[in-house]
């Protein structure tokens, strides 16, 4: 997995939500910052943070890191 493709995939679906990273930080109690780290590529996410987040954003944990193995 490529961690800046699911913080590509993150931050696209974030903002088709029309949610600021705060919002999604608050829905998913993952902190805003590191909502901002794993979006930049900085950080690697846990599948206990993706699962947070996909859950978050109302769609599978597949769904937010599809495309990202190459």
């Amino acid at each position: 997995m490529h961690s800046s493709r699911i913080g590509s995939n993150i931050a696209k679906l974030r903002e088709s939500k029309g949610w600021s990273k705060k919002h999604l930080s608050i829905i998913s109690e993952v902190s805003a910052t590191y909502i901002g780290e794993l979006e930049s590529g900085k950080k690697n996410p846990t599948v206990a943070i993706l699962n947070k987040i996909a859950y978050a954003l109302g769609v599978s944990t597949e769904e937010l890191i599809k495309n990202t193995m190459n």
